[in-house]
């Protein structure tokens, strides 16, 4: 039995390390991140419009705000609104997620990572350093819990380092519950999911495109009797 439990204590110690390196490989240097995130409204008809933010469903419309200039630091936005039936609504949501994800990782997630990292770490120590095998057993499977459900609450982000920690400690539980005297287990792990691959984000829209997408609204404005953006497109005014 004490065999047993030097072998746990080494998995254990063995997964700390293997935290500590995936921790050590934080991303450095990263581009400027602009402060909103810039989503792609993608149209029936193949072509898209940016969203400056989120945009919102109101009724049978989309409502967002359209940049009208190339300047993302000091926008000048317009308030527009479309109908959703004239929206490639499975684009537009996966391109949405893409960006979110993007943002996220760009922004936040290096910080969350070391958060979650530390707190399973200490748990992982906790488990080295307890004699008791039901309790080292508590321990390790809510340290499990949180491992498992990290990546889907955090934009799949370092899905993968995220699992190699999880197969290790899965390791550290099946030699826990042996020194419990556990005859059988019930091997219900679960494998975390992978996320489908996420969208190419384009680039922001050049001052070319931005006149473009503004003319694009302004004549589908007119057709439907609203104001138009054309207009605000040439001469960089957003209305207030």
């Amino acid at each position: 039995m004490r065999v047993k439990s030097r072998r746990v204590t080494s998995r254990a110690h063995v997964a700390c390390v293997v935290l500590a390196l995936l921790l050590a490989c934080a991303r450095d240097g990263r581009a400027e991140v602009l402060d909103a995130v810039l989503y792609r409204i993608f149209l029936a008809d193949g072509s898209s419009l940016v969203s400056y933010g989120e945009y919102s469903r109101v009724g049978d419309d989309i409502v967002f705000s359209l940049p009208i200039r190339a300047d993302f630091k000091n926008p000048r936005l317009h308030l527009v609104s479309i109908p959703s039936a004239t929206i490639d609504w499975h684009t537009t949501e996966r391109y949405s997620e893409s960006a979110r994800s993007a943002h996220y990782a760009a922004t936040q997630g290096d910080a969350d990572f070391a958060l979650m990292s530390s707190e399973v770490a200490y748990a992982l120590n906790d488990v080295a350093r307890t004699a008791d095998p039901f309790l080292r057993l508590e321990i390790a499977m809510r340290a499990r819990t949180t491992l498992h459900a990290w990546p889907g609450d955090h934009y799949g982000y370092r899905a993968s380092d995220v699992q190699q920690i999880v197969g290790w400690l899965d390791e550290v539980i099946s030699e826990i519950r042996v020194a419990t005297g556990a005859q059988r287990f019930d091997l219900d792990f679960v494998a975390i999911s992978s996320s489908p691959p996420p969208m190419p984000l384009l680039p922001p829209p050049s001052l070319q495109e931005t006149i473009a997408q503004c003319a694009r609204r302004g004549q589908a404005d007119a057709r439907a009797g609203r104001a138009g953006v054309a207009a605000a497109g040439h001469d960089g005014a957003a209305p207030r």
